[in-house]
């Protein structure tokens, strides 16, 4: 749990200063390009996902254990793919993609009350007429997972 907790603390802290530095993002992904190391994304992305695997494993059902290891490891190639010389956009949307499907399932399938999360993100995202949606709708499967491994 303390894991998961100081992941919690480093992603909101990165998306923070990002936000109050630059604006809010396109997505979460595209923060790398304004970064002044790619590293930086790499290390968060990393440091969130090897935090909070061991919590997440506890939590999930015997049957859904392997979605939990699936949804790390599209957490990792979405951070390792800005460090590919020749890796073009694919790895990193196909890792994305990957990420947000596995953990909604397994949430689903776990604790399907924390798919309620969404709500909140819906009216937010008709409040701001649908700008920056992939941040919102990355932020909230992010924290989704983040609360679920702390409850």
């Amino acid at each position: 749990m303390i894991g998961t907790i100081i992941a919690t603390v480093i992603m909101s802290a990165y998306l923070g200063w990002y936000v109050y530095r630059y604006g809010i993002p396109g997505s979460i992904s595209q923060t790398v390009f304004k970064l002044p190391h790619e590293a930086i994304f790499t290390a968060v992305m990393f440091s969130v996902g090897f935090l909070t695997i061991m919590q997440m494993i506890d939590q999930c059902s015997e049957n859904t254990k392997c979605l939990a290891f699936l949804t790390i490891a599209g957490m990792l190639f979405v951070g390792a793919a800005p460090l590919g010389k020749n890796c073009d956009e694919r790895v990193h949307l196909g890792g994305a993609l990957f990420f947000g499907i596995c953990s909604q399932i397994m949430l689903a399938l776990n604790k399907p009350v924390l798919l309620f999360v969404w709500l909140p993100m819906a009216v937010l995202l008709i409040a701001v007429k649908g700008r920056n949606y992939k941040f919102w709708i990355e932020l909230a499967c992010i924290f989704d997972l983040l609360i679920y491994c702390i409850w």
